[in-house]
């Protein structure tokens, strides 16, 4: 018998960390892509209301709307 010891992981060991990591990755995306599609939404809604105010500043000072002649 050998008296050295073997480090390292086992095959069993290491699979069951990959199982983790693939369940903790399962949980965490779907909110993760919640977080995105709210800041999506919110961006947009920002990009709307900076048009609307630029439009209603044209009109003001111009008395048209843009694009209209």
């Amino acid at each position: 018998m050998s008296s050295r010891r073997r480090t390292g992981f086992t095959l069993v060991e290491l699979l069951v960390v990959i199982t983790i990591i693939g369940i903790l990755m399962g949980l965490l995306l779907p909110a993760v892509n919640m977080v995105r599609e709210s800041a999506r939404r919110s961006q947009c809604g920002n990009r709307i209301r900076q048009l609307a105010l630029a439009v209603n500043t044209f009109h003001e000072s111009k008395e048209r709307y843009p694009g209209w002649r």
